[in-house]
């Protein structure tokens, strides 16, 4: 067991010692791609959740403002939906079970 984790141990710091010939300039290259993507996606983002932000303010506004104009006019206001009937009127008394319960 011992002399297996003393070959294990050999064989990656073999393995990590060697260098193998990377293009330099490709690889950062490969960086920069990548950080101007997060940076981009990261803008977008932002971006997007400020735009919200803006709309829905302007949308409050407009809320606010129609609710103000048909505050004093009320011929503007939609009528009043009918109330429902109440339960109790609905039930009549042949309705009711006439089984007694044990």
């Amino acid at each position: 067991m011992r002399k297996a984790i003393i070959y294990v141990a050999l064989v990656f710091g073999i393995v990590a010692c060697t260098t193998d010939k990377i293009d330099r300039k490709a690889f950062v290259q490969d960086e920069i791609n990548k950080k101007l993507k997060q940076y981009r996606n990261d803008q977008t983002t932002e971006c997007f959740e400020d735009l919200l932000e803006e709309i829905n303010i302007e949308v409050d506004s407009m809320m606010f403002y129609l609710v103000q104009k048909m505050k004093g006019n009320s011929d503007e206001m939609p009528p009043r939906p009918p109330r429902p009937g109440r339960l109790v009127d609905t039930i009549t008394l042949e309705q009711l079970p006439k089984e007694k319960i044990d």
